[in-house]
């Protein structure tokens, strides 16, 4: 099978915008009355959450409002579905590997966090520093709950546990390629070497955080998003089901602005904190 672009050099086609200085990036992004979040997010690891505080930070010069996990779940949302398992790269209609964990991700944390940073309240304010200033207002109880970071401690006996559902704190186990004769061909090698594999961390940084802007049209209840993302086709199947879980519920779609942005993003399919 002759292909067209795969193993050939390609000519860049984005670079023409850069030398014009026509990149385009969130704070190029801009609509009539727009409101700024700033997330209130945990210093723990892993704690229970007693109790949020927020009637300081509501009262907050420029603040419109201030939301928690809570309001999220009360409002009928729901988490974030981040589709674990690929389709496989044969056979699109079947799952590569699996299952897999796949908890419903809150926005918000209710109750517990499970990892530094989570977010458990949004600040909403006609400002970025308004929403800035007033997030430090927020009052948050937590009680912390033991925690590791080794992934080999972390799946011995007794260790802490995050989701019921994976007591043993393993996300997925798969198996590859065919074992019967890989067993063979390992028994038949004059020399075998045995050796554990660490493998990184990886950390991406693009230009820009999980930014976003959304707004909402009345007229037609209909929400609309603009989010650097590696494109729309995992994002609106995500962050729609979770936001509208209603047949009355707003609808809820993702554009792709024209030019499209200039950052790019980890994402494929929504982030929690677009929702």
């Amino acid at each position: 099978m002759a292909y067209t672009y795969i193993g050939r050099p390609l000519r860049r086609l984005e670079d023409s915008r850069f030398l014009r200085g026509e990149g385009q990036y969130t704070d190029d992004f801009s609509k009539p009355g727009q409101a700024y979040a700033a997330f209130v997010r945990s210093p723990h690891a892993h704690a229970r959450v007693h109790f949020i505080r927020s009637a300081a930070a509501a009262s907050a010069p420029g603040v419109l409002l201030v939301l928690t996990g809570q309001d999220y779940v009360a409002d009928g949302c729901q988490g974030l579905r981040h589709a674990p398992v690929p389709a496989d790269a044969i056979d699109y209609q079947r799952p590569s590997f699996g299952p897999a964990l796949d908890e419903p991700h809150l926005p918000l944390a209710v109750d517990k966090v499970r990892y530094p940073g989570e977010a458990v309240a949004v600040v909403v304010a006609e400002t970025p520093q308004a929403a800035k200033d007033a997030a430090q207002l927020v009052e948050v109880d937590y009680a912390p709950l033991p925690a590791v970071s080794d992934p080999q401690a972390a799946t011995k006996p007794g260790a802490p546990n995050l989701w019921p559902s994976a007591p043993d704190n393993v996300a997925v186990t798969a198996t590859f390629g065919d074992a019967r004769a890989t067993r063979e061909g390992i028994d038949r090698s004059d020399t075998v070497v045995e050796h554990s594999f660490r493998v990184q961390r990886i950390a991406n940084a693009q230009l820009e955080p999980r930014a976003a802007l959304g707004t909402f049209d009345r007229s037609t209840t209909t929400f609309e998003m603009i989010a650097g993302s590696q494109g729309v086709v995992w994002v609106d199947p995500s962050a729609g089901p979770a936001t509208a879980p209603k047949p009355s519920s707003p609808t809820s779609r993702v554009v792709m602005p024209k030019p499209p942005p200039t950052w790019e993003s980890t994402r494929t399919a929504a982030s929690p904190p677009w929702t």
